[in-house]
């Protein structure tokens, strides 16, 4: 294995104008390999299993220095559409109605059975805390119990209110 088609110059030139960093490790790989440094050695230093580079050290072999960055389409599809997932960040956006006229945030739960019910679609419940933080919500948690807290009017709060819900918004 050798990287002679390319002379040392034009990878430290290829490194120099790389604005994509995963793409610099690679040249940078190179770069060591075509000095003399070993697979083994170049692993050490930059952290990597010594397989790793030699499947970047083969890709330039193929592909030149040029397109190192990672392809887009890996990982797992979405499986609702990028239309769907606006239409379900504005609905959520709307606090839920409740039976005694009030409203309250929605929680995991209650994304998770109105995808099923409008979209026909399973995800798990940390899937779906995913999709709320991609759709930029953040989950909303009361504050810990402090030990110095007035038991009677935490019992009179806890009375008018009800229980403590994590529920979503949007960040700000």
């Amino acid at each position: 294995m050798d990287l002679n088609e390319f002379t040392t110059e034009e990878i430290i030139d290829a490194i120099n104008n790389e604005s994509d960093t995963f793409a610099k490790q690679k040249l940078q790989a190179a770069l060591l390999f075509k000095q003399g440094i070993s697979v083994k050695e170049i692993a050490s230093k930059m952290s990597k299993h010594f397989s790793r580079i030699y499947i970047w050290i083969n890709q330039i072999k193929l592909e030149g220095l040029e397109n190192l960055q990672i392809k887009p389409g890996r990982g797992v599809k979405s499986k609702l559409s990028k239309k769907q997932l606006i239409e379900l960040k504005e609905t959520i956006s709307v606090p839920i109605k409740t039976d005694d006229g009030y409203t309250h945030g929605w929680q995991s739960k209650d994304v998770y059975q109105h995808i099923l019910k409008k979209y026909g679609v399973k995800y798990s419940i940390i899937r779906i805390r995913e999709i709320l933080r991609i759709l930029g919500f953040k989950k909303i948690v009361c504050r810990p119990r402090s030990k110095r807290r007035n038991e009677k009017l935490t019992q009179d709060f806890l009375e008018t209110t009800k229980k403590n819900i994590i529920c979503w918004e949007m960040n700000t």
